[in-house]
């Protein structure tokens, strides 16, 4: 039996000194939630929301991750828009709000 090895890929992004803004196209994690229907979608959304926020958080508390769209939702991507407002400059990208309509 083949395996198949499934991996985090990404859309070329933008960084700079206070925001990290890049679409994840393929997710192993939102792959698995989908496999179960739209209620393990759910679930997987509060995952994803609780444990990258958490995650960056951690790492600086002055950092705030928005989706522009997110794969749990039922987007075709993850758009991660991380910023530090405290190291953000004028002409940095702004976040532009979910993109979905299920809000």
């Amino acid at each position: 039996m083949a395996s198949s090895c499934r991996l985090w890929q990404f859309a070329p992004g933008i960084l700079t000194e206070g925001l990290w803004h890049q679409d994840c196209t393929a997710c192993p994690y939102a792959d698995v939630w989908g496999e179960f229907g739209s209620r393990a979608l759910d679930l997987g959304y509060l995952y994803d929301n609780e444990m990258h926020s958490t995650y960056f958080r951690e790492y600086h508390p002055d950092m705030v991750l928005q989706f522009a769209a997110i794969k749990t939702r039922g987007d075709p991507v993850c758009r991660f828009r991380v910023s530090m407002p405290s190291r953000t400059v004028p002409g940095d990208p702004q976040f532009e709000g979910y993109s979905g309509g299920d809000i």
